[in-house]
């Protein structure tokens, strides 16, 4: 997820780039990059929408969130719960 209100933009290339750094060639995976505001929604959005069997999310992602979420709304939520809560797939954290 390109997460808007920080400025962020990653690109499809560079996401297949550093999935095969972490996990070698997979032929049948597909990969999809969306612009978002609320980041676990997306994520749920999309991982319904494409029917997926995995969601890959970075470290970074996780400290990243917790800390926008800590400033800004004066909660704390950790991404990698939410999601293992809510995905009917399996969330993989790299």
């Amino acid at each position: 997820m390109n997460l808007l209100h920080k400025g962020e933009h990653v690109e499809r290339e560079e996401l297949v780039r550093a999935v095969g750094r972490e996990f070698g060639s997979l032929p049948n995976a597909s990969y999809h990059v969306r612009n978002a505001f609320l980041l676990e929604e997306a994520i749920l959005y999309e991982a319904i929408q494409q029917d997926v069997d995995y969601v890959v999310i970075g470290k970074d992602t996780k400290a990243r969130w917790r800390q926008i979420l800590s400033d800004r709304l004066d909660i704390d939520t950790d991404l990698e719960v939410f999601l293992q809560r809510h995905l009917n797939t399996k969330l993989v954290v790299v």
